[in-house]
C-alpha cells in the first residue's frame, strides 16, 4: 500500500504546517504512528487563535463596506466577501482540528498499520498460533527461533507477538495476503506518491500569489496598513512589516489546507485498493491469495475495515456537510458577481473570482466523484460475495447472513448527505441552476 518514499513524504508534509502551528499532528514512518504532543496541541491552538483573530478583522472590514461605504457598490466589497468566506472556512476547519486531532491520529494509526499488516500476516496466523504456541516452543529454542523469525519476517512493532514470527517461519495452515506485492509497482501506492509530492510542491507554491497580490494592492481593505492613517516617511515601513504577517496567514492558511487534503488521500487510497480488489469476489489483477475471500476469514478483515471507517465517518462527516454548503455558496457569489457587476469591477478582482470559482469547483467536484466511486466499490463488494465458493452449507448460511448485515462503506454525513455516485451531478446542475435564479432574481429588481 506504501512505499518508502511514500511514508517519508507524509513526515515531510506534516513538518511545515507544525512550524506554522497549524498543525499538531505528526507522523513516525517507523512505527508508523500518528501522533501529538502536549506542546504541538498548545502550539496549534495559538495558531489557531491569531488566525481566528485576523479572520475576525477581514468579516469586520467586510461588513464595515458593506453598512457604511457603499455596500454592493463599492469596488472592494466582492473581493472583501470572497477572502471572508476563505477565512471562515480556515477558522472553521481549525477549530474541528482542535477538537478531533487526537481521534484522528488514533483512525489514520489504525489504518496504516492495518494496510502494512495486511501485506505480511493474515488472521489465520493468529489462529494457527493460538493452538500450536507451546508445541512450537518445545520444540525449537525461543531465542534461536525468533532470531531466526526477524531474519526473515522482521517487524516494527515491538508489542507483537513474537509467535507471528514462529508460525510465518513454520510454513503451516499460514498464508501471506499480498503474494510478490512491491508498492513501488502498485498503481495506488505510485499515484499516491504522486499526490503527496504534488501537493507539497503546489501547496507552497501558491501562496505566493496572495503575496504578490498584496505587494501590488496593498490598498484592499482587509489588510491592517488601510486602518492606519497615511504617513508619506513610514509608509514603506510600514508596508514591510505588514507583509510579514501576510507572508505568515497565507502560508499558514494552505499548508493547512494541505494537511486535510493529504489525510484525505491517504485514507482513501488505503481503503480504496481493499475494496475495489482483495476484499470482491472474481476482481481483476488480485494481489492476495483466494484464501481472503473465505467464509472463515473474509468477515473478519471487513469488520475491521468497516469499524476503522464508522470512525472515520464520524469525525469528517459534519466537516464534510460543512463543505458543501459553504463550498457551494462561495462559487454561487463568484458566478453572480462576475455576470451582474462585471463593469463595475476591477480587472484583478474579475481575475481573481473566475480563478477561485473554476479551482474550486474542479476540485470540490473531483472529491466528490472520487467519494461517488467509493460508494460505488464498496456496494459491488458486498454484492460479489454471493459469488463465493463455500466448503460447508454452514458456512454458506454464515455468509449469507453477514453479508445480509453489511451495509456498504460511505462518506458523509449519515442522515443527511451521503455522496453516492450522482452527487457529483446534483453539485453542477445545482451550481448552474442556483446560478441562473440569482441572476434573473437580481436582474429583476433592478
Amino acid at each position: 500500500m506504501y512505499s518508502k518514499i511514500g511514508l517519508r513524504l507524509i513526515r515531510i508534509s506534516f513538518l511545515p504546517s507544525a512550524l506554522l502551528a497549524t498543525n499538531s499532528i505528526r507522523f513516525n514512518p517507523k512505527t508508523k504512528t500518528f501522533y501529538t504532543t502536549q506542546f504541538s496541541s498548545r502550539k496549534l491552538l495559538l495558531g489557531s487563535t491569531l488566525l481566528i483573530c485576523f479572520a475576525v478583522f477581514v468579516f469586520w472590514r467586510t461588513i464595515q463596506i458593506f453598512l457604511w461605504r457603499g455596500g454592493k457598490s463599492n469596488p472592494y466589497f466582492h473581493i472583501c466577501y470572497a477572502f471572508s468566506f476563505t477565512f471562515l472556512i480556515g477558522s472553521s476547519s481549525l477549530i474541528y482540528l482542535n477538537v478531533y486531532q487526537k481521534s484522528i491520529c488514533q483512525v489514520q494509526t489504525q489504518m496504516v498499520r492495518y494496510c502494512c499488516q495486511f501485506e505480511v500476516f493474515s488472521f489465520l496466523i493468529v489462529c494457527y498460533i493460538s493452538c500450536t504456541a507451546n508445541r512450537l516452543r518445545k520444540k525449537c529454542g525461543v531465542q534461536e527461533t525468533a532470531r531466526k523469525c526477524k531474519k526473515y519476517a522482521p517487524s516494527s512493532d515491538k508489542a507483537e507477538s513474537s509467535f507471528l514470527r514462529l508460525a510465518f517461519l513454520a510454513g503451516q495452515n499460514t498464508h501471506l495476503w499480498m503474494r510478490n506485492y512491491d508498492p513501488r509497482r502498485s498503481l495506488t501506492g505510485a499515484l499516491l506518491d504522486g499526490l503527496l509530492l504534488s501537493s507539497i510542491i503546489s501547496f507552497s507554491v501558491i501562496p505566493l500569489g496572495s503575496i504578490f497580490h498584496y505587494f501590488v494592492y496593498p490598498e484592499t481593505p482587509i489588510y491592517f496598513t488601510t486602518v492606519l492613517p497615511a504617513m508619506e516617511d513610514l509608509d514603506i515601513y510600514i508596508q514591510w512589516s505588514q507583509a510579514i504577517f501576510v507572508i505568515y496567514y497565507c502560508y499558514a492558511f494552505w499548508q493547512h489546507s494541505m494537511i486535510i487534503c493529504i489525510l484525505g488521500f491517504l485514507y482513501v487510497f488505503s481503503i480504496l485498493p481493499l475494496l475495489h480488489c482483495e476484499f470482491r469476489v472474481g476482481a481483476k489483477n488480485q494481489k492476495s491469495s483466494q484464501h481472503l475471500r473465505s467464509g472463515r476469514v473474509l468477515p473478519f478483515e471487513y469488520r475491521c475495515l468497516e469499524i476503522m471507517h464508522k470512525q472515520f465517518a464520524g469525525i469528517t462527516g459534519w466537516l464534510i456537510n460543512m463543505l458543501q454548503t459553504c463550498l457551494g455558496q462561495f462559487i454561487l457569489f463568484a458566478n453572480v458577481s462576475l455576470i451582474m457587476y462585471r463593469n463595475m469591477l476591477e480587472g484583478h478582482i474579475k481575475l481573481l473570482l473566475l480563478v477561485w470559482s473554476i479551482i474550486v469547483q474542479i476540485v470540490w467536484i473531483l472529491f466528490l466523484e472520487m467519494a461517488g466511486r467509493f460508494h460505488t466499490h464498496a456496494k459491488r463488494t458486498v454484492s460479489s460475495w454471493k459469488q463465493m465458493k463455500f466448503r460447508t452449507p454452514q458456512e454458506k448460511a454464515y455468509m449469507s447472513k453477514f453479508r445480509k448485515s453489511c451495509r456498504p462503506l460511505q462518506i458523509g454525513c449519515e442522515g443527511m448527505f451521503i455522496i453516492k455516485r450522482l452527487t457529483v451531478l446534483k453539485f453542477m446542475r445545482a451550481v448552474i441552476k442556483g446560478t441562473f435564479r440569482a441572476v434573473l432574481t437580481l436582474g429583476k429588481r433592478k
